[in-house]
Order: C-alpha cells, then structure tokens, then sequence
C-alpha cells in the first residue's frame, strides 16, 4: 500500500499489441507521438487518484518537460487523444484535466490486492445557474404606483436596458445564423472557415461539431471557436499522409472506420 494512502501504482500493464491509436500517433507525430502516450500513462500512475491537471501554467510545463515536447504539439496529441476517447473529452475541454478511464480499469487487479476499488473519475462541475438580476426603480416611482407583491400582471419595467455579456460599451454582436441543429456562426466567421478550408472541408467541420453537441451536451461560448481548437484537428489533422487539390489534408482509406466501428477501451492487444 502506498504511503500516506495515495491512489498510486507501482506499475501499470504496456501491451505491445496492434493499437490503430498508437499507429496514428506514430504517423502524425512519429516517434514523439509514441513516446509522448506511454509518459503520459507513467505520469497518470504516479499522480494520486490517476488523473492529471493542467489548468496551471506550471502543471503544463512538467507535462511538456517529461514527456519531451513543446505545447503546441502536447495539446494537440491531447485533443487527438480526446477525439479518440483514450482521454475524458468533457473533463480535458471543461476543465483541461487528464483522465483516462481505460488506464485505470487496467489497475483493477492492483487495487484488489489491496481490498480497495479502483479510483473514480474526478466530478465535473455543474454550471450554475445566473441570478435573475433585481429590477430597479427611479426615484420617480411613488409608493402609490408600487403593485401588489405577487402580482403576475404588473406593467412596470426595468428602468435600465440590460446589455448582453460579451458587448462593449452596448454595441450589438453580429448576427449568428444556424449552420445545423446545434452549430450557430457569423457570416464572417463562416466565411472564415470557407476561405481558409474550402467550402466542403467547411461543411464537414460543421457537421462534427454539430454531432459531438447534439450526443454528449456540449456548450461552448464560441462555435467558431471550438471549430479551430479541436475539430480542424479531428477532422483533417489525423492524417497528412494524403493532400486534396486545394491543398487540404485527406484521411486514407486505411483510417477509416468501418459502420458502427466504435474504439474499445483499455490498452488491449486487439485494440
């Protein structure tokens, strides 16, 4: 039993098997991509309760130490291994923690040894919800014209136009239009998108991120903004091997999944 009574291992199994995930790193990012998985995994063993946190600069920069890296390739092997599934994808976006559920059912042999069950993944906060904020009244207003308390059909009005989060000095944001069921964009950043992607590459950006909200109730702040900092790279960057003729990257057949092919969990030889 570790000392102190931290979540820790001595030891976690490294299968040497046919990994497609493995494979993939090792194509995009070559020996990095390899070696940058399995020091995660050690980083994973040590941490108390298998999980590690990168919210902190500091955190971020041992991350890229051991493993050998800078942080631009770090954080995109991590998106890549969240779009895989091999990494919590709620937790890495919400909260830029790593938690690999695979890793931690393969120590469940460890654990029983010591007559304890396998650590749990870390909770994800639940947003909470805004205040209604008070409405208030001019001086003007006389106790005489204050409605009953309660009363559901009162006419009086906030004296104060609210303005919505995110404008400065009250300026109205652009227009955002429904690009699909769950994806909206401005005609800017839509055309953003077209001039840098191309207009079917676009489409398919849009149509990810439309199916990653609509099954897992994903938000974000910013559509366009999750397009460029997670599904650009599982769309178009899993694979350089193959270029279209506007220049656009192209998966190879190879790395396509079969219908209904979902990836297993754990570190098996047949995964």
């Amino acid at each position: 039993m570790p000392k102190n009574n931290r979540l820790i291992a001595e030891y976690f199994p490294h299968y040497v098997g046919i990994s497609k995930t493995k494979f993939i790193l090792e194509h995009n990012w070559g020996n990095d991509g390899y070696a940058f998985w399995f020091k995660l995994l050690e980083i994973l063993r040590i941490s108390d309760g298998h999980y590690y946190d990168c919210s902190m600069a500091a955190d971020m920069q041992y991350l890229t130490a051991y493993t050998g890296v800078d942080e631009k390739k770090a954080l995109d092997i991590l998106n890549f291994l969240s779009q895989r599934e091999k990494i919590d994808m709620e937790l890495w976006e919400k909260r830029k923690i790593i938690w690999c559920q695979s890793f931690v059912n393969n120590l469940e042999a460890l654990y029983s040894t010591r007559g304890m069950e396998i650590p749990k993944r870390p909770e994800c906060p639940k947003e909470q919800p805004r205040r209604n904020a008070r409405k208030r009244r001019t001086k003007s207003q006389s106790t005489e014209e204050e409605p009953e308390r309660g009363n559901a059909q009162s006419d009086e009005q906030p004296t104060e136009v609210p303005v919505n989060r995110g404008q400065k000095g009250g300026k109205q944001q652009p227009e955002k239009k429904k690009y699909g069921e769950n994806v909206s964009l401005t005609d800017a950043e839509y055309r953003k998108l077209v001039e840098k992607y191309g207009e079917e590459t676009t489409q398919k950006l849009i149509e990810k991120l439309d199916n990653a909200k609509g099954a897992k109730g994903y938000k974000y702040k910013s559509d366009f903004r999750a397009i460029l900092s997670w599904v650009v790279n599982a769309v178009i960057g899993q694979d350089q091997k193959g270029v279209t003729s506007n220049g656009r990257t192209k998966r190879p057949e190879e790395f396509r999944s079969s219908e209904g092919f979902r990836p297993s969990e754990g570190f098996t030889p047949t995964e």
